[in-house]
């Protein structure tokens, strides 16, 4: 093993299925991980218990998990978690990891990616896309800038005139005129899911409504993979908020901050009193 092995990040593969295992061993050899080896989820706590040089789990979630035992073996290292669209929600609303990337039914190139934004803590893979590289530090970048412009309006909020919530309906409208957009131009030239999430989360807010993960991932008009990357930049940022449902300790939901809320109030306003259009 020379130099070079021990500065690659260390990845142990915790899957059952021969599908989840080879995929996620071709999303580590794309990013020149080293993989430390491959361990089923009765063995996975122990084996990360053993092995100091592992910097990632690459976890496939299982159907039916031992939640207590998954939430123990995410709070030992940073990971990748696996999950369908049927078990995002309840995945998310159980596990609580800090610096946890999510992925929904991927194919390699999104698992390589959502690795790669995993481990950029690490020098960054030399087989993964300049391109994807930019995206990463251009979503966090937004987010932080999306975050220190809302802070510096809600300074001038006290001094502005009182302003009423844009109304739930008007909301819904401009979602659905953006979609039609997508239907005459390719989705991606105006992809904008910070915007859509913040729409979808003020239009819930005013209806009174609850937002759940896969929901809001369906509002950002991206791939969920791709969604879930902005939704933790977001909540990183303090523009979205988690809180779990205190009726059902499986789901957790996902609110605007108030100063975000506070800020997009103003907005709408500032717009009518322009007579300019939401966009």
């Amino acid at each position: 093993m020379d130099g070079q092995d021990f500065q690659q990040p260390g990845v142990l593969i915790v899957a059952e299925a021969a599908v989840h295992v080879e995929g996620l061993r071709t999303a580590a050899a794309s990013c020149d991980a080293r993989i430390l080896g491959q361990v089923g989820f009765e063995q996975a706590l122990e084996a990360v218990n053993q092995r100091a040089s592992v910097d990632a789990l690459l976890i496939a979630l299982p159907e039916t998990p031992d939640w207590g035992q998954m939430q123990a073996l995410i709070d030992h290292r940073r990971c990748l978690i696996e999950v369908t669209d049927d078990t995002l929600d309840i995945a998310w609303g159980l596990l609580s990891p800090a610096d946890a990337t999510w992925v929904v039914g991927s194919s390699n190139h999104e698992r390589c990616v959502a690795l790669a934004d995993l481990l950029t803590a690490s020098p960054r893979p030399a087989s993964v896309a300049e391109s994807d590289a930019v995206e990463f530090r251009r979503l966090s970048e937004e987010a932080g800038r999306i975050a220190a412009l809302l802070e510096t309006l809600a300074l001038n909020a006290d001094a502005a005139e009182p302003s009423l919530p844009p109304t739930a309906p008007r909301l819904r409208a401009l979602l659905r005129a953006r979609r039609l957009r997508d239907r005459y131009f390719a989705p991606g030239l105006f992809a904008d899911p910070a915007w859509d999430m913040m729409i979808d989360l003020m239009a819930a807010r005013i209806e009174g409504g609850e937002v759940s993960i896969s929901s809001l991932c369906i509002a950002a008009a991206v791939p969920p993979t791709t969604a879930l990357r902005w939704i933790r930049e977001m909540l990183h940022a303090g523009l979205f908020v988690r809180h779990d449902d205190p009726a059902d300790r499986r789901r957790a939901f996902v609110t605007l901050s108030e100063p975000a809320a506070d800020t997009l109030a103003l907005y709408f306003a500032e717009l009518d009193r322009q007579g300019l259009p939401t966009l």
